[in-house]
């Protein structure tokens, strides 16, 4: 059943496709998830959530950890004023590892480059270290502060620019303010061109921002083949269009 046929104003089962009886995965934890952390705290032992999907499940969660980089650490960090965030990724792009570090710059989060169960033993290109090591002391001074929700902190013409946020430090004293401009990275500049067949005098270059962003003719795309069709007026699967494997 589609969740989005989910009757979520009502626990009766019963989903908004004529009423038939229904059932999603997400229902059944939040009741559950409830008796797992009264247990676990009556014993002293905390719960680390891998990215709770809603605030009823993560409001029984005492940190919460966002893995990957599609983003989803600028929602969930505000479901964690309280609590801690720990942004996780594998160390195996410089783009991630530098995508991670600017999420932290941003909500305040822990971070962490390393393994997983089906990535045993990761190993850290010098790029990936290159970027770890020039943002670290950044994302340390901001780590575990108070964010203060405040909209708009810093104005920059014109808009979406830059992303900030402003803290108050761990020890109350001061006020931080991060500003992570979207245009500006560590990672070497990547383009990639293309030269259609009959036209073989123009060649099409685009410039690789960052990981589902690319710039053409001035434009930022979400992904090369929104690229190949601005180019062609047609569909195309990008790695394709551009020769990429």
């Amino acid at each position: 059943m589609p969740p989005q046929t989910i009757d979520w104003a009502h626990k009766d089962g019963r989903t908004a496709c004529d009423g038939r009886e229904g059932c999603e995965y997400g229902l059944s934890i939040e009741e559950n998830l409830k008796l797992l952390a009264d247990a676990l705290h009556a014993q002293n032992k905390p719960i680390l959530a891998n990215g709770p999907f809603d605030m009823e499940c993560a409001r029984y969660t005492d940190a919460i950890m966002s893995e990957g980089v599609s983003g989803n650490f600028d929602t969930q960090k505000y479901l964690c004023l309280n609590k801690p965030l720990l942004i996780h990724s594998y160390p195996t792009d410089p783009l991630i590892a530098e995508k991670i570090m600017r999420g932290c710059l941003l909500s305040g989060a822990g971070w962490s480059l390393g393994g997983s169960s089906t990535l045993i033993d990761p190993s850290w290109s010098p790029e990936v270290e290159k970027i770890y090591r020039i943002y670290l002391p950044l994302v340390k001074s901001v780590f575990g502060a108070e964010m203060l929700l405040t909209p708009d902190p810093v104005r920059v013409n014109p808009a979406g620019m830059v992303k900030t946020e402003i803290f108050r430090s761990r020890d109350k004293k001061a006020y931080l303010l991060s500003v992570v401009f979207e245009r500006d990275t560590l990672v070497p500049e990547v383009k990639l061109s293309v030269k259609l067949p009959g036209d073989c005098r123009k060649k099409y270059e685009v410039t690789v921002l960052g990981e589902k962003r690319f710039e053409f003719a001035g434009e930022v795309y979400t992904s090369l083949s929104a690229v190949a069709r601005a180019i062609t007026g047609t569909r195309w699967n990008g790695k394709v269009f551009f020769g990429v494997k």
